[in-house]
């Protein structure tokens, strides 16, 4: 092996020969003319040097080495490219630019070297350059690399139709273009055509079946309430992985969104095996049974947790709710009571302790809960004071109510909600004034609270007052709340009030659709249509209002209202 050694050295020596004596110092070596000979053994030397010195990321030290290849053999083109490339790593983006151009000036046919300028001008967000050197590549060749990328880039600037229409030509070359169905089906969602994004998303799919993409496809579905499809999607790839606990999970949720609780249980139970927190997916499937009102297997497994485990507080709170819903109040308060103050589900319980004695009709026992609770020096949750407020109203301890508010407020200084539950107290104990001081308290805490604008625009309406201002104020809340049926109730309102009554009867409607189930909506709605001159719809809209209605009073409003219609 000694003649490899002794070949290495005669290579060193003839590199060394490059250069000048003195310092180890890369330096270019001086042309004398330009007819001088290219010395490709200088070049290579360098060429060395600055691979080394770049694969240790000294940059700057390999630009100056590989420029100093150019020197010792201006031919080597190959060099510009590495030029180009360690520019951008420099974030010197519009040198590399200068680099590429100039090569493929002196090469008009070197498509690699263009492909880099597109995708460089593409980073610097220079996408009609980008778009230029990919049309000038594809009158070179057309070929499904560059229509890909041009549909990609058209789609990244919103020019939609162009992106369709350079990815269909990618399609008319190659049928099979998994990149090719995959790009045009996500510009088919973008563009909201969902039947379309789903055909090439099933056609990326049959190219090459993915987790990732079937993950993608399957949540369109569940989007388009396609959930039988999802399913597919989601057992596919709990049969392939069955680790895969998200697969698992949104399975799970798709069972239950079609009433297939078994179904779901069952996959909890298999995912049991798998998951790196069984107790968890105990605790999952407790809740399950729970909301399914089956308590008594509920109260199987979580008894059998907090038997494991004493500190399973979250648990514990579960079970009491189990008894609660099955009247053994009993035990729901002997295991409420056992939740410390530090746990998680502190505020949860002591919640459900005085819903059980209010439930009862022992409002003091409830009272006397919350009252103890807050005795000592520390703050306690803020619900606590507004409960504790509502407890008193109920029990004919009015001022105590507002005086437990007042306290809340100066523990919470900074709460819109607070205020905004304080004004609904007032509004209980007939102090119309003080109500809609506390809303504007609010709104000056939260100028967004959706609630309070809403609070204080109806009432206005109500009251056939401030009309200007109560539109604005309602529209504010509608664009905060868009799916709120009260909202959208309040405005069909304030337009009564201000005598639009077809766009009164616009957003009734569109309450009614968000809300099918309210006396005041439809008694609203009659109102309108009664004043538009249709007694039969006011007639059906008050009827519906009786259906619902369950205030005596009122009940007696809507039937006065009907017997005017009769007479």
């Amino acid at each position: 092996m000694k003649w490899i050694t002794w070949l290495s050295c005669g290579l060193l020596l003839l590199c060394f020969s490059c250069t000048p004596a003195g310092d180890f110092q890369p330096r270019p070596r001086q042309v004398e003319n330009e007819n001088e000979i290219p010395d490709p053994g200088c070049g290579y030397f360098y060429f060395l040097w600055g691979k080394s010195a770049e694969n240790d990321r000294r940059y700057e030290e390999a630009l100056q080495a590989y420029e100093k290849v150019l020197v010792c053999d201006p031919e080597a083109d190959y060099m510009v490219r590495d030029i180009a490339l360690l520019l951008i790593k420099l974030d010197r983006k519009r040198e590399a630019v200068d680099w590429l151009n100039n090569i493929i000036a002196r090469n008009p046919a070197d498509i690699e070297n263009r492909f880099l300028l597109a995708k460089l001008y593409a980073g610097m967000t220079d996408f009609e350059k980008a778009i230029a050197v990919y049309n000038e590549i594809l009158t070179i060749n057309e070929d499904q690399k560059t229509l890909l990328m041009l549909g990609s880039l058209y789609a990244q600037i919103k020019q939609y139709d162009k992106a369709q229409e350079y990815l269909e030509r990618l399609l008319e070359l190659n049928q099979d273009s998994y990149m090719g169905h995959y790009y045009l089906a996500r510009l088919y969602r973008e563009l909201r055509l969902f039947g379309n994004a789903l055909a090439a998303y099933e056609k990326t799919l049959a190219i090459n079946w993915s987790s990732r993409l079937a993950y993608e496809v399957a949540e369109l579905y569940e989007q388009q309430g396609r959930l039988e499809e999802a399913s597919v999607l989601y057992q596919r790839i709990v049969a392939e992985d069955e680790t895969d606990e998200t697969a698992r999970s949104r399975l799970i949720n798709v069972y239950l969104q079609t009433d297939k609780v078994e179904s779901a249980l069952k996959q909890l139970q298999e995912m049991k095996a798998y998951a790196a927190d069984p107790k968890m997916v105990d605790f999952t499937i407790s809740r399950l049974l729970i909301s399914k009102e089956r308590y008594d297997e509920a109260i199987v497994i979580l008894s059998s947790l907090i038997a494991e485990d004493t500190e399973q507080h979250a648990a514990r709170y579960l079970l009491a709710l189990s008894y609660q819903q099955k009247g053994d109040t009993r035990d729901a308060v002997e295991l409420l009571r056992m939740i410390p103050a530090t746990a998680e589900v502190y505020e949860d319980a002591v919640l459900l302790l005085v819903r059980i004695f209010r439930t009862g009709k022992d409002i003091p026992a409830a009272i006397l809960v919350l009252e103890e609770l807050l005795s000592n020096d520390k703050p306690g949750k803020m619900s606590f004071y507004v409960v504790l407020a509502t407890l008193y109203r109920e029990n004919d301890q009015q001022e105590k109510g507002r005086a437990t508010f007042d306290l809340a407020v100066e523990l919470f200084p900074d709460s819109d909600e607070l205020l905004f539950e304080y004004g609904l107290f007032l509004e209980q104990v007939g102090d119309q004034d003080g109500v809609m001081e506390k809303m504007q308290q609010a709104l000056q805490l939260d100028p967004r609270n959706p609630a309070a604008l809403n609070y204080i625009g109806y009432t206005w309406a109500d009251n056939e007052e401030n009309l200007e201002q109560a539109l604005k104020y309602i529209e504010q809340a509608v664009a905060l709340k868009p799916e709120d049926g009260f909202i959208m109730d309040s405005l069909g309102w304030v337009y009564f009030r201000l005598g639009d009554i077809d766009r009164a009867i616009k957003e009734l409607e569109k309450a009614l659709e968000l809300v099918d189930d309210d006396p005041v909506i439809y008694e609203h709605l009659g109102d309108v249509y009664l004043q538009a001159g249709e007694p039969g719809k006011a007639r059906a809209n008050y009827e519906k209002a009786l259906t619902f209605q369950k205030d005596e009073e009122k009940l007696e409003s809507v039937r006065r209202k009907i017997e005017k219609l009769q007479e």
